[in-house]
């Protein structure tokens, strides 16, 4: 089974992943803290709001899909700036990326 870590503090956000992504055969692990371990995880969904998200990033740009609010650039600029490919408005996010998530 493929672990996917989620970066939010936001209830409503890890609950609209969490309802979304239910019926794939994934762990979804919460992540809190920036000094958590990123071995055995394969993907982060890092809510770009988390106080902990540019921290994640810089540790593993590679395997984050990141969201904020598309008005908020400044935010969405910097996730690309740390290496990010995978940045995406949060409607977006939601809408169409987060749906035909796979791994």
């Amino acid at each position: 089974m493929k672990v996917v870590g989620i970066v939010s503090n936001d209830v409503l956000v890890r609950t609209r992943i969490l309802d979304v992504l239910e019926d794939k055969d994934l762990e979804l692990v919460q992540i809190t803290e920036g000094n958590f371990d990123q071995e055995g995880f394969h993907t982060f969904l890092v809510d770009l709001n988390s106080p902990v998200a540019l921290v994640v990033l810089a540790k593993v740009p590679q395997r984050c899909i990141a969201f904020s609010s598309a008005q908020d650039q400044e935010t969405l600029k910097r996730a690309r700036a740390s290496g990010c490919e995978r940045v995406y408005g949060i409607a977006k996010f939601f809408k169409e990326v987060l749906p035909s998530f796979s791994i």
